[in-house]
């Protein structure tokens, strides 16, 4: 067997990926090896239950508040408490808030390089706002923006930054600061006063982002489509779908986006099951957690074909696709919101996929776009009203002394995020995360399945000719912060 490494590290994602091209006499494979780990859940045990939603929002900067929410979640499933009106609603709108900073920060940092040449180089953006494409590409490659389309969409990069700014500042204003806020707590946030003058303050930073959330980017994002042929060919059939959906704030009325959970197997919808969610540690470094197992002992980096931190999430053994795309086409089948099924069924008619097998780079892309929309009107309804009357969170002494476990389930900009902790004598017994990561880009498992961008990229392998600038545009279309699913 050979070994030769396609990218030594992917560049412009949180946390470090390496591909791996793996040839045998007949065969030949990638690999996706992840060569870095901080350790989370090992390092939140014997912690304080409270210190796991501060800690673990340092797992990403652009997911760190859904980590910090699940954490809380999870705390107060333990607690079996809820949290107040207002508490809610100020938690969706700094979900939302990141989420669209996610996803505008996906298209416009992260995928676009990919598709620049030397064309594009002297194009201003390349001095300002951190943008570094690779500049070692000078002869292009098939499937580049050409020069003119190129720069229309370059030419809304300040635009971009801005927005992004502008969200950073709503957020920093609720939250306390980005991309790490600390103000969250079970039952809602700490202490925090929303006064009229602050909520019509960050309305008009909305307003101000309104044209290029709801117009500007779809457009690039549309032009981007049509210049990139690839970026419609689909590479799994009856693609599993996962989500674990969300309700509106507060009261359930129509004045926010309600996402419907589900699990997508083989074309059937079905709802979800916790104790069917496993993780794969077959070519992990981890070591299962057993009686036998070595106290304080959970991985080996001499492990019998280990070479990756990423966990193999599946329900009941199966791969699932999980992200905006799949949050869409689940709440679609489930009926839960006619402006979703709508979006999401003329988005697939635009692009001549099939219903059944909707999974693209374009797809990903403009269903992002797509729920960033959702997500800005969403948000300013919220805002208008927004219930002074109740408290920000209960009020109430946090008691951690029974022994227990809680779960915390959310929608993450990239995907499903999922905490359960266990509580023993006051202090975490152990710690357990789930990011979309660990559903997407997990490797191959002791059943011989592989997540859902291994499986593409070797698809790709067998029908089409591979170079590492493919494989790099296929690991940057989906939202990958790796580092949250290393821990």
């Amino acid at each position: 067997m050979m070994k030769s490494t396609m990218i030594e590290m992917l560049p412009r994602v949180e946390g470090q990926i390496r591909v791996v091209l793996q040839q045998t006499e007949n065969d030949s494979s990638v690999l996706l090896e992840s060569g870095r780990s901080i350790h989370m859940e090992d390092t939140l045990i014997g912690r304080y239950p409270l210190e796991a939603i501060h800690l673990t929002q340092g797992l990403s900067g652009k997911s760190g508040i859904a980590n910090g929410i699940a954490a809380s979640m999870a705390l107060e499933n333990y607690l079996q408490i809820k949290p107040t009106r207002q508490g809610s609603q100020l938690r969706d709108i700094l979900l939302k808030l990141s989420t669209i900073y996610s996803h505008i920060h996906h298209f416009y940092w992260e995928l676009l390089p990919d598709f620049l040449n030397e064309h594009h180089f002297n194009h201003q953006t390349f001095t300002k706002f951190g943008y570094h494409p690779d500049l070692k590409r000078r002869g292009g490659e098939p499937n580049d923006l050409s020069e003119e389309h190129g720069y229309v969409i370059l030419d809304h990069l300040k635009l971009a930054a801005n927005t992004l700014q502008v969200l950073q500042q709503i957020i920093a204003s609720i939250g306390g600061k980005f991309p790490v806020i600390m103000n969250l707590i079970p039952g809602g946030v700490s202490n925090f006063e929303m006064a009229p003058g602050s909520i019509l303050e960050n309305i008009r930073r909305l307003e101000s982002c309104k044209l290029f959330v709801e117009k500007i980017w779809p457009e690039d994002v549309k032009i981007f489509v049509q210049e990139v042929p690839e970026s419609i060919i689909v590479f799994e059939d009856n693609q599993n779908l996962f989500s674990f959906g969300a309700v509106p704030s507060g009261k359930l009325d129509s004045a926010n986006l309600n996402y419907s959970p589900g699990v997508l197997l083989d074309g059937k919808l079905e709802p979800i099951n916790e104790l069917r969610i496993t993780e794969s540690l077959d070519n992990t470094f981890y070591l299962p957690i057993n009686q036998s197992a070595e106290v304080g002992k959970l991985f080996d980096l001499n492990k019998l074909n280990a070479y990756t931190w990423i966990k193999g999430a599946r329900y009941e053994t199966e791969t699932v696709l999980t992200g905006a795309l799949a949050r869409m086409l689940i709440t679609h089948f489930g009926g839960g919101d006619i402006n979703i099924s709508n979006t999401i069924i003329k988005l697939i008619d635009s692009l001549g996929l099939a219903v059944e097998s909707p999974n693209c780079i374009a797809s990903r892309m403009m269903s992002e776009a797509l729920e960033a929309r959702f997500y800005i009107n969403s948000i300013f309804k919220t805002l208008l009203n927004f219930d002074y009357e109740s408290a920000p969170n209960l009020r109430i002494p946090f008691e951690f002394s029974r022994d227990g476990s809680g779960t915390g389930k959310i929608e993450a900009p990239g995907g499903a995020l999922y905490h359960q902790v266990f509580i023993q004598e006051g202090r975490i017994l152990q710690y357990r995360i789930i990011s979309p990561v660990n559903w997407n880009f997990s490797t191959v498992d002791e059943f011989g399945k592989t997540g859902v961008v291994e499986t593409e990229l070797n698809k790709l392998l067998k029908n089409y000719t591979l170079s590492p600038i493919q494989v790099s545009r296929i690991l940057h279309s989906y939202n990958a912060h790796i580092m949250e699913g290393t821990q």
